[in-house]
């Protein structure tokens, strides 16, 4: 699921450009059978001053939980199962972890991680908030953010954590991977995979100085999609469709 459907999928040949919200879109669409000059990768933004904290990795003392936040609306591409169940294990090996996670969505994939956390003992350690506001301050509150997508087009909630000074964890799926500059700004796991998920959890809670890196590194990614930059992108754009219209 690449957020296309197959309706767009014929109309989108129509158009004399189309712009994909990052390099993997673009190939994604190339290989769904676009012409490659009408294909263009301009990302989405985020301003980073919205987003301004001071870059401060807390150590967690063993009274305090780790505190992982994660949000994505219940979809089958989202894979809440694998976080959940990788939370499972870590907290199994007797490591005080809490994951919140914010997001609507599939009302039967919710109930499904919600018997989960149920069956393994985790009402305890997981929350789930449904549709919540999220500010800078809430984010911000986290040790690590994480977003387990088996399948997406940018990703918008990494990016905005990453902006808080927040180090993140996600799937290696070639969106992500682009986004963290393939782990310089970002830990990863191989998606769906349970165990990768949790011995990933594993390894940022014990190093701290690696996740405050992580942090900063995500913290200078950021300033990579300024909006200006992002228009300078879409102007290039339009210019070169005015080109070659004349």
């Amino acid at each position: 699921d690449i957020g296309v459907t197959g309706v767009q999928t014929c109309a989108l040949p129509i158009y004399h450009r189309v712009i994909a919200v990052s390099k993997a879109l673009r190939l994604d669409l190339f290989k769904m059978g676009l012409p490659w000059h009408k294909l263009a990768a301009v990302y989405n933004s985020c301003d980073p001053r919205f987003f301004d904290q001071p870059t401060v990795v807390r150590s967690p003392p063993q009274r305090r939980p780790f505190r992982v936040a994660s949000i994505a609306h219940f979809r089958w591409c989202r894979d809440h199962a694998t976080l959940i169940e990788a939370v499972g294990l870590v907290h199994a090996q007797g490591v005080n972890i809490e994951l919140e996670v914010v997001g609507a969505g599939d009302s039967v994939l919710k109930a499904r991680c919600a018997k989960v956390v149920a069956d393994r003992g985790l009402q305890g350690s997981i929350t789930f908030w449904g549709e919540r506001m999220v500010d800078v301050d809430w984010l911000s509150s986290f040790d690590l953010f994480a977003l387990p997508s088996l399948a997406d087009t940018f990703g918008i909630a990494v990016l905005e954590a990453m902006a808080c000074g927040v180090p993140v964890l996600v799937s290696e799926i070639p969106p992500f991977m682009e986004l963290i500059q393939h782990g310089r700004a970002g830990h990863y796991y191989e998606a769906g995979n349970v165990s990768s998920c949790a011995d990933a959890l594993v390894a940022l809670i014990q190093n701290d100085d690696y996740r405050e890196d992580l942090a900063r590194r995500g913290r200078a990614r950021a300033d990579d999609f300024r909006p200006a930059k992002t228009t300078k992108s879409l102007a290039d754009v339009y210019r070169s469709l005015m080109r070659e219209s004349t």
